[in-house]
């Protein structure tokens, strides 16, 4: 059975696809949306007897793009990535409050420039997010261990042991 069909889908009332086809087809499209709430409709102009089955709605809210805080004193190759799926802001050394952010990236930060660490726990028991990014500066060679901030870590630091002359050390957390 080939019944020819016209498909039109339409966002928030503007047509973005007007197209014929006959016998089923899968589309797929992609559309950009501010953030709220967005209305989509799918419409089939077909000769079938039961015209009411022909309209598919669908929601979509769309959530601005969380704004996160990158901490580092140095560049980093995340940073492309990063300005893609978050609404980020770079600087050297945390500031007095992390009001408005969702989540922090700490990036080979020394456990010195990292200031008191119950502001950072405040941040997290509110539901927030924190990333804590390896470097020469940061776990063992940042002090981390035995300081307070290595209890609000999932991982304990400690330096790896070489045996037998070899050349590699291996961690899978």
């Amino acid at each position: 059975l080939n019944l020819l069909y016209k498909l039109d889908v339409l966002a928030d009332d503007q047509l973005i696809i007007s197209q014929s086809f006959s016998g089923p087809q899968e589309l797929s499209f992609v559309q950009k949306f501010q953030p709220g709430y967005h209305r989509l409709e799918a419409r089939l102009t077909t000769g079938d007897y039961f015209n009411e089955n022909n309209v598919f709605y669908k929601s979509v809210k769309v959530e601005p793009k969380p704004k996160v805080l990158f901490v580092s004193k140095t560049g980093s190759p995340m940073e492309p990535l990063l300005k893609e799926l978050y609404d980020i802001d770079f600087t050297g050394a945390l500031p007095g409050t992390f009001e408005g952010y969702s989540a922090i990236i700490l990036n080979d930060v020394n456990s010195e420039n990292i200031g008191p660490v119950d502001r950072l726990v405040n941040f997290l028991s509110e539901g927030n997010g924190l990333v804590v990014v390896g470097g020469k500066n940061s776990y063992d060679r940042g002090g981390y261990q035995a300081d307070i901030f290595e209890t609000i870590l999932p991982v304990q630091v400690g330096k790896g042991t070489q045996e037998l002359e070899k050349d590699v050390n291996i961690l899978v957390i």
